[in-house]
């Protein structure tokens, strides 16, 4: 690593190694029968592609969700680092290149969804606190939407393309690099 010289790097170096000697905080854990409930109006074809990204997280499409939550409360801090370290990794111009051949999730192509359809619905179980801290959000103007499902089928459409970028940049730069997945291999 080159050499850092300047004191506002420097101190940034040094802040960055003191909360990497520290275990990250877990996100929030409640039990599912006594956890706050809330029933999430959308388009089957979202749960869909929840339910595909959570099988390749390892995760059930209410953790998913509950990640996407729990991340776009935080301010999309976490996955908008990751998206710049593979697009630093690639470079602008490959990254670019493949972006611009991910499809959007669009959901007004969906047209509206039938309140009938059981698949249009989902009951989310939250951590504690997460419903009130959407409900104040959105009653503060803090969070942008109109009611507390815009708000939510907002974030799990946002979640959705932003997986998909971090998938596509991630298989790219395996692709590009395979020494970058060395079984076991770890040199910082």
């Amino acid at each position: 690593m080159n050499s850092v010289n300047s004191p506002i790097a420097l101190a940034a170096l040094q802040r960055a190694l003191g909360v990497a000697k520290i275990a990250p905080v877990p996100r929030p854990r409640g039990h599912s029968r006594t956890a706050d409930k809330f029933v999430i109006r959308a388009y089957s074809e979202m749960y869909i592609e929840l339910d595909g990204i959570g099988r390749y997280q390892g995760r059930s499409r209410n953790s998913e969700i509950q990640s996407a939550v729990l991340e776009a409360l935080g301010g999309w801090k976490r996955t908008t680092a990751e998206l710049n370290i593979y697009i630093h990794h690639l470079g602008k111009v490959v990254s670019k290149k493949i972006l611009a051949e991910i499809p959007d999730f669009d959901i007004s192509q969906f047209g509206e969804p039938d309140k009938k359809d059981r698949r249009n619905k989902f009951v989310l179980r939250f951590p504690p606190n997460v419903r009130d801290m959407v409900r104040d959000g959105i009653a503060n103007k803090n969070l942008d939407a109109e009611n507390m499902n815009a708000w939510f089928v907002a974030t799990l459409v946002r979640w959705i393309m932003v997986q998909r970028k971090l998938y596509a940049l991630l298989s790219a730069a395996i692709a590009i690099d395979p020494d970058l997945v060395i079984p076991g291999y770890y040199e910082p």
